[in-house]
């Protein structure tokens, strides 16, 4: 995997116009009010209280006779992110709603590019949407997906047979029929996945319903997460791994002083942002460019000596193995390739000893 060369959906980095190449989109079958649990998408005027917590984050909303939780992170231990939506109908009639992830394909590295060769298909066997990109050298076998624990009422792959002509996001053309049309492929911009499920409410009753948006380096590795992340107890069971993990990790060093502010970032915050934003992902709001950078990661992972030592080791062998005998370094490298620029900064040279002196 690689956040900056093989991004599943695109990343924008506008701080003014933040669109959402992601979104959950809620429909009332009986009104054909449509809302989304998050703020970036439809009736974004209803409050929203969103939660960060370490290795997860989740969204609230009470609106249209509904509790609405939304929950996403990542497992421990393989290339797909999960999101949970889970439904109260509070109302005293029954209730038929309609949940719609969407999803643009991006499976490169900069939004708008070319990418003609680009392809999006339903695979009714499996109940998934997956997505190829071969203009990609590295990763032209891999195969993006999107499903869900349940099995669709509607899919489609065109972005505009999803947005419409003026790709409104806050009321999507394909929210305003029946289904979305089942378009089975869709190929180059027009890209997307979009996958419909029906949640049928009793008074007082509540629902839940997974998808799972990720990617396998080969079509078989695609369809093997895909049967692994359909179901429903394999999502809990990621998630309760995923909190202990954590807990775990978390525990081994605390601080304490007499500032609780301090105490949190330094026990909490920092250490997962360390490991999730700068060792795994190589991303930042602003910079989201995938590559190690030799002095970089380094300086990272000593954040991590005492909280995770086996991490901290690993690293410090994979960027021994980007030093040369002539001297200098790769100053960064893709994965998985390795790919990268060679140089003899002085930065890179210090850093390696220095890590593994600590």
């Amino acid at each position: 995997m690689n956040g900056g060369e093989n991004r599943l959906t695109p990343w924008l980095n506008d701080p003014v116009r933040d669109i959402a190449p992601e979104q959950l989109f809620l429909r009332d079958e009986e009104s054909a009010a449509i809302w989304s649990v998050t703020p970036r998408g439809a009736d974004h005027d209803v409050p929203c209280r969103i939660d960060h917590g370490v290795g997860y984050s989740t969204w609230q909303r009470n609106s249209h006779g509904l509790e609405q939780h939304l929950r996403g992170f990542v497992p421990l231990d393989e290339p797909v992110k999960l999101v949970r939506l889970h439904l109260r109908n509070v109302t005293d009639r029954p209730r038929r709603i309609t949940a719609t992830y969407y999803a643009e394909w991006l499976l490169g590295a900069v939004a708008g590019e070319p990418a003609p060769l680009r392809t999006a298909v339903y695979d009714p066997a499996s109940h998934a949407l997956m997505a190829r990109n071969p203009w990609s050298e590295e990763f032209r076998e891999a195969v993006a997906f999107l499903t869900s624990s349940m099995a669709p009422h509607s899919v489609t792959t065109s972005r505009r047979a999803f947005l419409g002509r003026e790709a409104d996001r806050s009321r999507p053309e394909g929210l305003l029929n029946w289904d979305l049309g089942n378009r089975q492929q869709a190929s180059g911009a027009d890209c997307c996945g979009a996958y419909q499920v029906h949640l049928d409410l009793a008074p007082g009753a509540d629902v839940g319903v997974v998808f799972a948006l990720g990617q396998g380096e080969t079509h078989a590795r695609a369809l093997d997460l895909i049967r692994r992340w359909k179901d429903p107890a394999e999502t809990q069971r990621a998630w309760t791994e995923s909190r202990a993990a954590w807990a775990d990790r978390l525990g081994r060093l605390v601080v304490k002083t007499p500032d609780p502010a301090f105490d949190l970032m330094v026990n909490r915050w920092l250490p997962c942002q360390t490991l999730n934003a700068r060792v795994r992902a190589r991303a930042g709001y602003y910079q989201a460019g995938g590559a190690f950078g030799f002095r970089d990661q380094l300086q990272d992972i000593l954040a991590l000596i005492f909280a995770d030592p086996r991490t901290a080791r690993a690293h410090i062998l994979v960027a021994a193995a980007h030093q040369f005998e002539e001297g200098g370094v790769l100053h960064w490298w893709h994965p998985p390739s390795g790919r990268g620029g060679r140089t003899r900064c002085s930065d890179g040279l210090l850093g390696l000893p220095y890590g593994a002196a600590a």
